[in-house]
């Protein structure tokens, strides 16, 4: 078997400027205030090893490390096995569901883009506003099994199946009776990468399940297509959540959520620039008038210092409303990212 180590290091640089009615005041300090500059490193490495059967079976794992002392600590973000062949890859171990792993979203430049919640970092979400700020079907990895299909004519099929999304043991998901409490996710996705005269697509459309009790089960679609012409990438994707049990309709348990994400990217040479907006609206109750709202937009710019070292830059407007005027309740502002890339 071959081993490798891969990895990256981000160190990055912000700048957020809160709204002033959503921060305490001098005359007001029940509220958190904070600061408007920050620094913090994501990076990653990655331990992997492969090995080829006598069959042409290709069989490999991958162990995936959250390195940074500050953020997160040294914790595994990911472990799984991948057994791959004609017949297409299965992959046992903690990971994304396919639904993630092959989900299209608007293109974008720069240190992060309004899909990947890193908004929130900087200008901060209020605790009120409960929408998920992405067009994935859950983004989280969990212990899973996935099948991803060969290429047939640039088509694909893909599923997966996760037996808890809490349960970190080897103890048997508890799934029934008054105490069941466990969380399951089923996962499928059809996609599409090929040539349409001189445009490159990638598409792709999923479907999700989430079963659990009552409040916490949901049932959600998505669909994404990106097209490229030389530098220039336009693409967008849209995912719709809503329960699985007709009637939930309190603040504690709707799920029902509505996503878009729209993007454009040009690059020429070693720079790129782009510009993204995100929107998700989510019904809260019946009871009171308005929804939860996140609205971001992003522009962003990279520049290739050299081999496997880039320049990245975000600026971008975030806005979470809740369904509440209160000034606690809401919140938007400016933030400003800036940061260095190495991959290794």
């Amino acid at each position: 078997m071959s081993a490798g180590v891969t990895g990256s290091f981000k160190s990055i640089l912000a700048f957020g400027d809160q709204d002033s009615k959503f921060e305490s005041t001098t005359s007001g300090t029940s509220r958190t205030g904070y600061d408007q500059f920050n620094i913090w490193n994501n990076s990653e490495i990655h331990f992997t090893g492969t090995t080829k059967l006598d069959s042409g079976v290709t069989v490999s794992v991958l162990v995936e490390l959250e390195s940074d002392a500050v953020k997160g600590g040294s914790t595994i973000d990911a472990s799984h096995l991948t057994v791959a062949g004609g017949f297409g890859s299965f992959r046992i171990g903690t990971t994304n569901n396919v639904t993630k792993v092959l989900g299209n979203i608007a293109p974008y430049v720069g240190i992060t883009s309004s899909n990947d919640g890193d908004a929130s970092n900087v200008i901060i979400t209020p605790s009120a506003v409960s929408v998920g700020a992405d067009t994935y079907l859950v983004t989280s990895k969990h212990m899973a099994i996935a099948y991803i299909s060969p290429s047939f004519s640039g088509f694909g099929v893909a599923a997966s199946y996760i037996p808890s999304t809490t349960n970190t043991t080897d103890v048997m998901p508890a799934v029934g009776g008054n105490t069941g409490t466990e969380l399951q996710q089923y996962n499928v996705a059809v996609t599409y990468g090929g040539k349409l005269g001189s445009a490159d697509l990638k598409a792709d459309v999923s479907y999700a399940e989430n079963h659990g009790e009552a409040a916490s089960s949901s049932k959600g679609w998505r669909g994404g297509l990106n097209v490229g012409i030389g530098g220039f990438v336009v693409g967008g994707s849209y995912r719709v959540v809503s329960e699985i049990d007709k009637g939930l309709t309190t603040t504690a348990n709707n799920p029902n959520e509505k996503a878009f994400d729209l993007g454009f990217t040009y690059g020429v040479g070693d720079w790129a620039v782009g510009i993204n907006y995100l929107n998700v609206v989510a019904p809260k109750s019946t009871s009171t008038a308005g929804d939860d709202e996140a609205s971001q937009l992003f522009f962003g710019a990279s520049y290739r210092i050299g081999t496997g070292v880039d320049f990245l830059g975000n600026v971008f407007y975030a806005d979470w409303d809740d369904e509440l005027t209160t000034h606690g309740n809401n919140n938007d502002g400016f933030g400003v990212l800036a940061g260095i890339s190495v991959s290794f």
